[in-house]
């Protein structure tokens, strides 16, 4: 198979080996990079685990314990040799009956730079920061789509509506390029929104980014989750926003400028876009930070019922449901389901929802 799944993680050595195990039992014949930032313990449980399974899947592994998630997949990017490459967290799964389509799809269609699917989230006992257990969330997330024939407008809808451009299957060679540009970024910025507009904005500079039916993409949303635990306040003070939004305003236009000359208008445009997408992103952060801790505070006093009416809680936090993929296709639900019943350690049924 011509792809490679680059995987950075750190400290959760639950969350990999399962996302192997899925990948080992669903006969995955691509290549997988493991970019490892683990402390010792945890990166010896990834070593031994990866020791059992590297007979049936075809793995990598790298350990780093200095770089952060965003400079462990532009290292891991570097190591890709297949034509077709896609970043995923230790604790999502790509289907495994979506890549074939979406090879297809790329190979056939040379204007395209990535390709994605429909993607769901789940949650395990009311998101919590563990890998199995019963499932309390199964609902619709959305990916990137944006075909328009010009780059620049690609760009534009992009900021305009922001959804996520690097956990589709993305050329090799653009992936590495969208990678390399953030390289100069620091360990802050890199990490939280400048890394991922700037790989955004090359990847669609340099191609459309399309979107098949079928399940493609299950995330897995938990309060461990990399944006919930963001350290708002040590950001605002050691992130660049100047130096920052210059970088990526200036590969906006070198990428654009090599298809089409920019007028002045378009460049104000620009300016304007990723001053209000910054600006969208810090309110959106605080937002998130002000959810996660009312979350944590009803979580803690789940017994007192009084207090927990008084708390107004995201609606997805913890809403009940069951995962619908009717409307998918037998192939897809069988590759889901290998997912589910890992998740569930058992077979799956409608017993394991709530």
């Amino acid at each position: 198979m011509n792809l490679t799944l680059m995987i950075a993680t750190k400290d959760r050595p639950e969350f990999l080996s399962r996302t192997l195990e899925y990948y080992s039992i669903a006969n995955f014949e691509g290549k997988i990079l493991i970019g490892d930032s683990s402390d010792k313990y945890n990166s010896e449980k990834n070593i031994s685990k990866i020791s059992d399974l590297k007979k049936k899947i075809n793995i990598e592994y790298f350990i780093d314990t200095k770089l952060s998630s965003d400079q462990m997949i532009l290292f891991l990017s570097k190591k890709v040799t297949t034509d077709y490459s896609v970043m995923i967290n230790d604790d999502d799964i790509l289907i495994l009956s979506s890549i074939e389509p979406c090879l297809k799809f790329l190979d056939q269609n040379l204007d395209y730079s990535g390709v994605n699917g429909n993607a769901f989230n789940l949650a395990i006992d009311n998101n919590s920061a563990k890998p199995y257990g019963k499932i309390t969330l199964f609902n619709k997330y959305p990916l990137a789509n944006y075909i328009d024939e010009n780059p620049l407008i690609r760009i534009f809808n992009y900021f305009d509506n922001t959804l996520n451009v690097n956990m589709s299957i993305i050329r090799s060679e653009v992936n590495l390029q969208a990678f390399v540009a953030i390289e100069n970024l620091n360990k802050f910025d890199s990490s939280y929104v400048f890394g991922e507009l700037i790989h955004a904005s090359v990847v669609l500079s340099k191609g459309k980014i399309g979107s098949l039916d079928g399940c493609y993409l299950i995330r897995q949303k938990h309060e461990g989750q990399h944006y919930r635990n963001i350290k708002y306040d040590e950001w605002i003070k050691k992130s660049n926003f100047i130096d920052a939004s210059t970088q990526l305003k200036n590969i906006i236009i070198k990428e654009i400028e090599k298809y089409e000359n920019l007028t002045t208008n378009d460049i104000s445009k620009i300016d304007q876009l990723i001053s209000q997408k910054i600006k969208s992103v810090i309110q959106k952060m605080i937002n998130l930070k002000n959810r996660y801790l009312i979350y944590k505070f009803k979580k803690f006093f789940s017994n007192i019922i009084f207090l927990i009416k008084t708390i107004n809680l995201e609606k997805n936090s913890i809403q009940k449901i069951k995962p619908n993929y009717a409307n998918h296709s037998k192939i897809d639900q069988n590759s889901i389901e290998i997912y589910l019943n890992l998740i569930t350690q058992s077979k799956f049924s409608k017993n394991n929802f709530e």
